[in-house]
């Protein structure tokens, strides 16, 4: 494996308890890494994400995101990384668009790491995942 000197010096010498909590990251499971403090949805990019394709309300929308624990824009920049790899816009993506989203998001799984989480979340077996299936396990702890 890597040592702290080849990824960029040496180790910090704060023990991680006396480390601060990040702040501006937005605390999900898998996408612990995402910094969206320069992510801001419009009120139209969030119509055409969920409100019309979902015919959700934008309180049932907020619903969801709070039963995620991640705030609505978070889970519109996650439908707009799977849109962009949902290329048939059927609403649904096969493994191997899965593992392209993940590395995008800064994910890396093995091959079987990935086979494991995809068979999670493909419940019904159907070869496809859906949109809100990906969003409750990546931003699941």
């Amino acid at each position: 494996g890597a040592d702290a000197e080849s990824i960029g010096g040496p180790a910090p010498l704060l023990s991680e308890a006396d480390e601060e909590p990040q702040v501006a990251t937005q605390s999900t499971g898998r996408g612990a890494r995402l910094d969206l403090r320069e992510v801001n949805i419009s009120e139209e990019e969030l119509d055409a994400a969920f409100l019309q394709r979902y015919k959700m309300s934008k309180e049932e929308l907020q619903a969801v995101a709070d039963r995620m624990g991640v705030e609505m824009r978070t889970l519109c920049f996650l439908k707009q990384e799977f849109d962009s790899f949902d290329t048939d816009r059927s609403g649904y993506i096969d493994i191997g668009e899965l593992k392209k989203l993940l590395q995008k998001l800064g994910e890396s799984l093995s091959d079987s790491e990935l086979q494991v989480a995809f068979q999670d979340l493909d419940s019904d077996g159907s070869g496809e995942i859906e949109f809100f299936e990906f969003a409750e396990w990546f931003t699941s702890a």
